[in-house]
């Protein structure tokens, strides 16, 4: 079945519908593997939503995988693995307010596989927050919080990574890369990282540092860098 680019195997729902008001309950969307469940309201003019349209929706999704999803709401993330959500918004349709949780696991971003991803979201006025980012990869560990202004398509947030092998790592950034012989090399990898913008213009600064750099099997020291873009 599909709507407006979405498509899915199944959807079972209670559904009322009527020029003021369409109402879902219980409702459960399947495509291959992946489900999510989902209620919510909506108020309507002459079955049009406005900015002041009054809404309430909430969707749970356990453990199910992120491919499906992207299928069944017709996106394309470069996020692979299986996901735990829950969340909430009240609110108009011009300005939303809500709140909930994201977990994945044993998942992938680009080709750079990770343990495990988690955050508590936060909406305010349709400004949606990421807070308490933790993300693990072996002994490394990413902590941070990220702020999304979809109406502006504009992004800003810090992260704070330690304790990344750079043997499991592999898609190193670009400003350690560059400075690497081509050979085998380990170490263990902390940065810094602040940034804002927009797709187009994205504006980032940081620092990062390799302990223990070992090439081809021989510890050589510590190297230490800064990145901005």
């Amino acid at each position: 079945f599909q709507y407006h680019g979405w498509t899915w195997d199944r959807l079972t729902a209670a559904v009322a519908l009527n020029p003021g008001l369409v109402e879902v309950s219980s409702g459960r969307v399947e495509h291959e593997k992946s489900s999510f469940v989902i209620n919510g309201t909506a108020q309507m003019d002459q079955w049009r939503m406005t900015p002041r349209s009054a809404l309430r929706f909430s969707a749970v999704a356990e453990h199910t995988p992120i491919e499906g999803l992207e299928a069944a709401l017709n996106a394309d993330f470069p996020l692979r693995g299986f996901v735990t959500c829950r969340m909430e918004v009240t609110g108009f349709a011009g300005s939303l307010t809500g709140a909930g949780s994201v977990r994945i696991d044993n998942g992938t971003i680009g080709d750079e596989p990770f343990d495990s991803f988690r955050t508590d979201l936060q909406v305010t006025r349709s400004v949606w927050k990421l807070a308490g980012i933790q993300i693990t990869k072996g002994l490394g560990r990413i902590n941070g919080e990220l702020t999304v202004e979809p109406a502006r398509r504009f992004a800003s947030g810090q992260l704070k990574g330690s304790d990344f092998r750079l043997a499991d790592i592999k898609h190193l950034p670009l400003a350690a890369s560059s400075l690497l012989p081509k050979a085998p090399v380990d170490g263990r990898l902390s940065f810094e990282v602040k940034g804002n913008g927009t797709p187009e213009a994205l504006n980032a600064q940081g620092v990062w540092a390799i302990r223990g750099l070992g090439v081809a099997g021989t510890t050589v020291g510590d190297l230490r860098g800064t990145m901005a873009g």
